[in-house]
């Protein structure tokens, strides 16, 4: 059955500054978060990887000097970055990493005749915002399909992103989060900003743990590691996040490293 044509929303000039300056001191310690999917496969002859929504492509740099300086002992490396929008970054990459501007929905278009090693998915799961909240679900199981199809039988899906536990029900914060950030009234998206939503204007679709699960058993997907993050703690701030995103619990850059059931 065909599926119907996504469309994801593109980041504003805000956001796009706010992730550069984020990933310029974050791509070395989330390197090592890594390790030892890294030590798997450095002994591999060309080996392929994609990254996700690689934004400014400090990540990708990252694990190119980890190849190049030692990491790897095997021949042959290429490394790919897709993202929605060109950063100024990728004009002074050394060209062994290719960039390529275009949206997620059409990675099965770009690799038609390629499938790769190790995929990444950074902070990006939760910007793969459609117009509706049903919408950007929808979008997410199909980009999840589309992701997973281009990955080797033996390859690694490493995703690095949130839990956002819902009180009452499990997808009430996720709901919440993205009926606030979606909103457009200027003086709510400043006010947004303001308390900390970079996406204010856009919308960002957190997951919860358990629908982060349910995602990946629908795409034949086993959960070979999982490294939960960071739990924020019971403060004032996340008290009142709590009474008005129902939300239970909320744990940052948990790894989850992923392989098919084959």
């Amino acid at each position: 059955m065909k599926q119907d044509a996504l469309s994801i929303k593109q980041i504003n000039n805000f956001q796009k500054q706010q992730y550069e300056d984020y990933e310029r001191n974050s791509a070395n310690s989330l390197l090592k978060k890594y390790t030892s999917i890294l030590e798997k496969f450095k002994n591999k002859n060309n080996l392929k990887i994609l990254d996700v929504g690689g934004a400014s492509g400090y990540f990708a740099q990252a694990l190119l000097d980890y190849f190049d300086n030692g990491g790897g002992g095997g021949w042959g490396i290429n490394i790919f970055v897709v993202d929605y929008v060109m950063y100024d970054t990728w004009k002074t990459n050394n060209g062994k990493i290719t960039f390529i501007e275009s949206s997620v929905e059409k990675l099965r278009e770009l690799f038609t005749h390629e499938t790769f090693d190790i995929i990444f998915a950074n902070r990006v799961f939760h910007h793969f915002v459609g117009k509706t909240w049903k919408d950007t679900i929808k979008g997410i199981y199909q980009i999840t399909g589309s992701i997973t199809g281009l990955l080797k039988n033996d390859g690694c899906f490493c995703i690095t992103d949130y839990f956002y536990d819902g009180y009452f029900f499990d997808t009430s914060a996720s709901r919440i989060i993205y009926a606030f950030t979606s909103c457009k009234i200027p003086i709510l998206v400043s006010i947004f900003r303001k308390i900390e939503a970079k996406s204010a204007g856009v919308g960002v679709c957190f997951l919860s743990k358990k629908m982060w699960l349910r995602l990946f058993e629908s795409h034949g997907l086993i959960v070979d590691n999982l490294y939960e993050g960071y739990k924020c703690k019971k403060s004032l701030r996340m008290i009142i996040y709590g009474i008005f995103l129902l939300l239970k619990n909320l744990q940052e850059d948990n790894v989850m490293i992923l392989k098919k059931s084959v």
